[in-house]
């Protein structure tokens, strides 16, 4: 039998769903760290209106605990968009989560292997207002109209 990568993504991404407490009508974004078999979705909390993390092995482990990686101000509604990679050499990925401000400019928060999670703050990079898409493209951070 075969399966396809997107087909696991899916039904692992609909029992994160059914088994954590993602807030309805929040924007999330996904990366899947291959060399760890981990999956890890953000998304806007609604408590502090900050950025929250959940990480899960692939397909059928168990949903590991939810954790706070950005406690600053973000838009309301934000979209956000994920990345990761490893450094040669290195085995723990870095990770970049990019989300819009509150002035409706580009924030990023970032993760090093050496000193965990931080914010790199506000980009400066303006985008549109009313923007409900983020995605990452070929290394060039794009913002979508819908």
């Amino acid at each position: 039998m075969e399966f396809s990568l997107s087909i696991l993504l899916l039904s692992a991404i609909a029992g994160i769903c059914a088994s954590t407490p993602i807030p309805k009508g929040t924007s999330a974004a996904g990366i899947n760290i291959f060399n760890h078999g981990e999956l890890r979705i953000y998304y806007q909390d609604k408590r502090s209106s900050g950025i929250s993390e959940i990480v899960t092995g692939l397909p059928t482990a168990l949903v590991g605990e939810e954790t706070l990686i950005f406690s600053g101000a973000t838009r309301a509604n934000t979209p956000l968009a994920a990345l990761s990679w490893v450094d040669s050499g290195d085995t723990v990925p870095n990770i970049r989560v990019y989300y819009v401000t509150p002035r409706t400019t580009l924030g990023e928060v970032a993760y090093s292997p050496v000193s965990g999670w931080n914010s790199g703050g506000d980009l400066g990079f303006a985008v549109l207002p009313g923007s409900e898409a983020m995605c990452w493209l070929s290394g060039i951070r794009m913002m979508l109209e819908t």
